[in-house]
Parts: structure tokens; sequence; C-alpha cells
């Protein structure tokens, strides 16, 4: 009996764009539960990127492929720096593991920048594959996080269900708090903004507008402080863009049609907090932001001040990898203050010589959607940098990674004319 199949599922775009999108699938579970912990603790996330590495590489030495890869090269260097000062710092440190763990980390975000840089990325298609992963994850936690919300009496009353590490935590306030696929609704909502802005770039289709809505839902029911600024600080993101590339038609449209999204969510909760005052989601989002003024942020101030008191006290070359967590219990949650305590100034300059670059060639080299959602999202990532601490993380890799690709609009050969004509 043979099989047939369509050889055209397998060609070199479609590889790609599955290779990408099995990449940003796998993002998703970056902060979930380890497969391995044998004092480096390794995700399902390191392993899918560290497979497709693998698999670049291969590709790589395959002649037709070498110039496939476009790296801006002193960026490069520059993150190779980077790696090498938290390598250096294992050997200073009380706490060796930890800094291999960061040291390993860096070394998977390199590859993922390697392994994106060499994918020829057909715009449409990785557009595509994004925001349908987001939009299919964004569906399958709604249902099941409204399903147990349907049992919320009962979730209250059993402690062991508050924190089930998957689709819900029950938060501050006893609110209970989407959290995906993940076991923390900050990082759910995090990957989702980049499916939520791919989804903006495919408007035009009716799918990806209700798509959108659909993202837009599951970020605000992760009650995420930090996220509910950043759904603000999208619009002045939008509008300085949009003035800056005055030629950039598809900015503005984005512009508009976010603050539709805003806006019809604005009248949706005006009109179940009417009809259903039971759920009202004004006193949710007013509640989680009185309480983080009163303790989230607090404690944050408290935390941001000891990274500034650690740095004062080695300003140079700072107190090691982590150092506020190890001594403290708990992150900084400022990505700009953790690098000054734990690396010092010149881990800093190293760091902003490479976000501020990326930004830089970025702004020169937006030639097709995906470029453009990727130089959004880079911006939208620095800001997440001021509230969480992300560096280390893979997000803002894969968002790089995008923005360094070989990305390029389908093009086809007219019959007749002989000339190209955008697909």
């Amino acid at each position: 009996m043979k099989i047939y199949y369509d050889k055209k599922l397998f060609d070199e775009e479609n590889i790609y764009s599955y290779l990408t999108g099995l990449i940003f699938l796998s993002l998703y579970f970056a902060n979930s539960k380890f497969i391995f912990d044998i004092g480096v603790k390794i995700t399902i996330t390191d392993i899918a990127i560290l497979g497709i590495f693998i698999f670049s590489l291969f590709r790589f030495f395959k002649k037709h492929n070498r110039m496939h890869i476009q790296i801006p090269t002193i960026l490069l260097i520059v993150f190779i720096i980077f790696i090498v000062i938290v390598g250096l710092d294992i050997k200073r440190v009380k706490w060796p593991l930890r800094n291999l763990t960061l040291f390993i980390m860096c070394l998977r975000n390199i590859f993922l920048l390697i392994s994106l840089s060499s994918f020829k990325l057909e715009e449409n298609k990785i557009l595509k594959t994004i925001a349908n992963i987001s939009i299919f994850i964004s569906m399958i936690s709604l249902i099941l996080y409204f399903f147990y919300l349907f049992q919320y009496q009962q979730i209250l009353s059993n402690q062991s269900l508050w924190a089930p590490g998957i689709w819900y935590v029950l938060g501050e306030g006893f609110i209970l708090r989407l959290s995906g696929v993940g076991n923390d609704p900050n990082f759910f909502g995090m990957v989702n903004i980049i499916g939520l802005i791919f989804c903006f770039l495919l408007f035009k289709q009716r799918k990806y507008k209700i798509g959108a809505i659909v993202i837009f839902l599951s970020i605000i029911l992760t009650s995420s402080r930090t996220l509910f600024i950043i759904l603000g600080i999208l619009v002045l993101i939008f509008t300085v863009l949009s003035s800056i590339l005055k030629k950039s038609d598809i900015l503005k449209e984005i512009s508009v049609n976010y603050l539709k999204i805003c806006l019809f969510f604005i009248l949706f909760g005006i009109l179940i907090s009417l009809f259903m005052p039971s759920i009202n989601i004004f006193d949710t989002i007013q509640e989680r932001m009185i309480s983080g003024i009163g303790n989230g942020f607090a404690g944050r101030f408290h935390l941001w001040s000891l990274a500034v008191s650690s740095f004062r006290t080695s300003p140079l070359i700072g107190q090691g990898g982590r150092y506020i967590r190890m001594t403290e219990g708990q992150y900084v949650h400022n990505d700009y203050l953790e690098i000054l305590s734990s690396y010092g100034l010149i881990g800093f300059f190293v760091v902003m010589f490479f976000l501020l670059g990326n930004l830089k060639i970025g702004i020169l080299n937006l030639t097709n959607n995906i470029k453009i959602g990727a130089y959004i999202l880079l911006i939208v990532y620095m800001f997440f940098m001021m509230g969480f601490s992300i560096f280390f993380n893979p997000y803002i890799y894969f968002i790089i990674g995008l923005l360094w690709g070989n990305s390029y609009i389908e093009k086809h050969l007219e019959d007749g004319d002989g000339k190209y004509h955008g697909k």
C-alpha cells in the first residue's frame, strides 16, 4: 500500500515555519517544571532549542545553505563577551552551580539566536504559525479557566487546589488568575503578547481579529499588574513608531485596530459589571493595582534598593550572578538593576550595548511584517525587564532571532511580464 503526501508540506519554507513554531510553543513551558534537575536544571524549552540548533548546524554545513545566515557580527560578539563574563563568574561566587545554570542558559540563548538567524522565514507562514499556536493555547486555557471558575468555591475551600501548577493559580485577594499551560500567569501572558502582536499584523483576516480578542482576554485574565501596564504602554509604542516611520501604513492600522480592541473590552467590562455584578472585571483590576501599590510594589522597591546597595559595594564587577536571589531568596524583578548588582558596570554596559544595538539595527531593517512585529516586541520586552528578571530566559532571544533572521515576503513570477509581484 502506497502512502501519498504533498511534498510541499516538507519543503524548505514549511520546515522552517514548523521549527520556528516548535520553538515558540516551547516558550510556554520555559518556566514550567524541569525535566531534569541534577544541579543544573533542564526544561522542555532547552531540549527543543538544542535539537533545532543541531539541525541548523547540519544544514549550515550544506554548501547551499551557508549564505542564509545574516547575523549582526558586532552584536553576536558582544553577547559572547557577556557569556564569558557569566562563565568567569562561576569561580568567584559561593553558589557555582547556580552560575553554571546561568552560563548554560546563555549558551542556549545564543544557540536560539544562531538557529533563527539561519532560517529562511517566509512572512505569511511565520506570522500565521505563531498566531495560530497562540490562539489555540489561549482558547484551551480559557475553556479550562472558566471550567475551574465555576468550581471557585470548592477551590477556595481546599488550599491544595490553590496552585495546581497548570491552567490557574489562586492569587492575592483570592483572585483566580489564568496561568495557561505553565505555572506562572506573568510568563504565560508574556509569551501571549507575541501572538497578540502577530494577530494584529494579520488583522485583515477575520480569523485573526477573533484571535486577537481571544488572546487579549487571556492576557487580562492573568490579572498581572505588569501586563496591565504593558497593554497601556502598547498604545504609546504604536503611536511613537507610527510617527517615526511615517511611511509604514501597517503601524497606523495596528494602532487603530488595537484601540478598537481596547474599547471593545472596556465596553464588554461595563456590560458584564451591569448585568453580572458578581463578576466585576474593573473591580478585579483595581484590586490588583491597589494590592500592587500597597504590597507588590513596596516589596519590589525594597529589592531594588538592595540591588543598588550591592552594586555600590562592588560597582565595577558586581557581586556575582543572581546575588540578591541567592542572599535574599527573591529575584530583583528588574533586569537592569540585577545586571548592575550581579556583574557591575562592565556587565551592564555590555548588556545595554547589546539591547540598544538591536534597537538601532532593527529600525534600519524593517523590511517586512515579521521584523516590524519583532521590533515592537523587542521594545515591549525591554519594558518587561523593568518589572521582571527575564534576561536569561529565552523569550527576548526568540524576538531578537526573528529580528536578525533572513525573513522575506514570498514572491512569484507572473507569467508573461517577467516581473515579481508580492503574493
